[in-house]
């Protein structure tokens, strides 16, 4: 379809269904919670009508639509993450999905978000994940904590520096 979606600091979730003309605010049931800030939105690259939503918080939630926005459900129920700084969906698989707390490394989840296990990164701080779409193996993830960036062609299992910039003149990837 022709929708975007806007996650905002304080108002929540825009929804749009034609290219961004109108909005629509849908609030992801966060009356109810501590945060109406949306840190994150990632859509399944094989159904568009499969939406995620991370919150911002100190036990932020991950929430997942599976009708364009229309109704949404909790997928962290018994995991503690704090504000999601990203979160990623494998391009080949769309059962993989990744997480990046803040200060809280990196997560997989092999069943659309329904469980989560962590993985060993160089940095507790990720701001950017990104899975190759040629080789889902192939990972990248950006530092929150210096300018440097990783890379892993076995899923996480070992990683490599990838750039290291001058902390001199550089804060953060």
């Amino acid at each position: 379809g022709d929708y975007v979606y806007l996650g905002t600091s304080k108002n929540g979730l825009y929804i749009s269904n034609n290219n961004g003309e109108s909005w629509t605010n849908k609030k992801i049931p966060l009356s109810k919670l501590p945060s109406k800030a949306i840190s994150g939105i990632e859509i399944d690259p094989f159904d568009s009508s499969k939406v995620y939503a991370a919150l911002v918080g100190e036990k932020a939630l991950i929430y997942v639509s599976n009708d364009y926005g229309q109704t949404w459900s909790k997928l962290n129920n018994h995991a503690t993450f704090s504000t999601i700084h990203e979160l990623t969906v494998d391009p080949n698989n769309d059962a993989i999905v990744y997480s990046a707390p803040w200060g809280g490394g990196l997560f997989v989840s092999n069943n659309y978000g329904q469980t989560w296990k962590e993985i060993n990164t160089p940095t507790i701080s990720i701001s950017s994940a990104i899975v190759d779409p040629q080789n889902s193996n192939h990972l990248i993830i950006g530092d929150r904590t210096k300018p440097k960036i990783y890379e892993s062609f076995d899923k996480g299992k070992t990683w490599n520096e990838l750039v290291s910039l001058d902390e001199k003149d550089y804060y953060r990837v």
